[in-house]
């Protein structure tokens, strides 16, 4: 088995655990799938990627935030 059905497996327990209502095998079986998808060759940019996205959000509305406070 490779890298990928790991992470379909991954998310598809995600999936089943969060049917049942059981957040916390949810949120952990994410979590885990998420990991393993940085782990490969294709999603190696995500962090870089989600770090430039908040620091744009942070950029744009951080002088609108300035001026509600004066």
């Amino acid at each position: 088995m490779g890298i990928g059905a790991f992470i379909l497996l991954s998310v598809v327990a995600a999936v089943i655990c969060g049917r049942t209502g059981s957040g916390f095998g949810a949120v952990l079986f994410s979590t885990l799938a998420l990991v393993l998808f940085i782990s490969t060759p294709m999603g190696d940019g995500l962090p870089g990627a989600a770090i430039e996205f908040f620091t744009s959000l942070t950029d744009a509305t951080e002088p609108t935030l300035r001026e509600v406070g004066r």
